[in-house]
């Protein structure tokens, strides 16, 4: 089974590829331990492709999503192409849609976009096919073909 779950701040804002099907290209910065020797954190950066990205979603990551923390789950994928006849392999981790999940872990930048409260505030989409809002909740039993057995 090819499953990643990350989460983390992205590293600068979303970069789009593609004409007809837009496609979001960004870098996740995770932290993932310390380092033995000065017990610094340790930061991995991972490469993300999202494709669909509801419209508002995009729009956001591109204009201002550098900093913003974020969940994502999706799977990890490799590639390899040849680029001024050198043979170039990429390794990254290709998004659902459905389990991109804009964090609000409170502070004042981000009232603009976000209802306050406690609780992180989450950006998922309607699992009937629609765009939520932001600080909608989703949980996997909403989502087409999570649900408990006997449902």
């Amino acid at each position: 089974m090819n499953t990643v779950a990350l989460s983390g701040r992205l590293a600068q804002n979303a970069v789009v590829f593609g004409r007809e099907h837009e496609t979001l290209k960004f870098t996740l910065a995770c932290q993932s331990g310390y380092e033995a020797k000065t017990n610094a954190p340790r930061t991995e950066f991972v490469p993300c492709v999202l494709f669909r990205a509801p419209e508002k979603l995009r729009s956001l990551l591109i204009a201002q999503g550098k900093g913003k923390p974020v969940e994502v789950r999706g799977r990890i994928v490799t590639s390899s192409f040849e680029k001024d006849g050198v043979m170039r392999y990429a390794t990254e981790v290709v998004v659902d849609p459905r389990e991109f999940h804009l964090l609000r872990l409170g502070g004042a930048q981000d009232q603009s976009l976000f209802h306050t409260t406690a609780e992180p505030q989450r950006y998922s989409p309607d699992p009937k096919g629609g765009e939520a809002a932001y600080g909608q909740q989703t949980t996997r039993r909403d989502l087409p073909g999570f649900g408990v057995l006997g449902d």
